[in-house]
């Protein structure tokens, strides 16, 4: 335990732990930035100098020496960018993913089963067996090349070959396991502002009264019944029907 805190205690001292640990400041997605890149220092480079059991401890000029020792150019800049010493200058996980580094160009295929999946009319869980030997038989021309001296090429769907099954394929980009890294997301339209229901219009009391609607009938007909009460004198009105 005491060599533990020891080693702690020296960690803290040396120039690597103040770029990310003893900042005064909130911790932001940067110092994850930060890790990744000391872990693909490591696993470019195998082995950190001044880094194991040996007892030294890892410093800047030993970070920038294991840098320098890299041959790719392009794992030299990735590899600085995520270990800048100011957290605001180190890229974001979306920015790092368009380095040369680790961009890549989505294929067709991937791009064709996005545009399935998540198209308004998904028809991959309603189009039937007759359908697809229609569109997508052996027999199906997919491909053809014309020359004017010679008679023309046409591929068919028979001759391309199928690694593996577009089902499963399908099904894993459904489920999130082959995103497109390489395009923005599509925004949500901005919200509308919801109209006021009468119930929370009505719930609203304001100082001015309302203004009430009078409204006017003309009677035409009226009918009571009339009877005295036998202990006083005073008459006691019935019925009222009026038309």
């Amino acid at each position: 335990m005491v060599e533990g805190c020891r080693k702690m205690e020296a960690f803290y001292q040396t120039d690597l732990a103040t770029v990310t640990w003893c900042v005064a400041v909130s911790v932001t997605p940067a110092i994850d930035v930060y890790s990744f890149g000391m872990c693909a220092l490591e696993m470019a480079a195998l082995e950190i100098q001044g880094n194991g059991d040996s007892g030294t401890l890892v410093t800047e000029e030993d970070v920038q020496r294991t840098i320098d020792s890299l041959d790719d150019e392009s794992q030299k800049d990735f590899v600085r960018r995520c270990l800048a010493r100011e957290p605001g200058d180190r890229p974001n996980a979306r920015e790092l993913l368009f380095h040369p580094l680790l961009f890549e160009v989505h294929p067709l295929k991937l791009l064709a089963a996005h545009a399935l999946v998540y198209s308004t009319a998904n028809i991959s869980e309603t189009i039937t067996d007759e359908v697809v030997q229609r569109l997508f038989g052996p027999d199906v021309v997919v491909a053809e090349v014309t020359h004017a001296d010679r008679p023309g090429v046409q591929m068919r769907m028979g001759d391309v070959p199928v690694a593996e099954k577009l089902e499963k394929f399908v099904e894993d980009v459904k489920y999130g396991i082959y995103p497109l890294t390489a395009f923005t997301a599509r925004q949500p339209p901005p919200p509308r502002p919801r109209p006021v229901t009468p119930e929370i219009a009505e719930s609203v009391k304001s100082v001015t009264p309302e203004p009430l609607d009078v409204e006017g009938r003309r009677v035409v007909n009226m009918m009571c019944n009339v009877k005295s009460r036998e202990e006083t004198c005073e008459l006691l009105v019935r019925n009222i029907h009026c038309s």
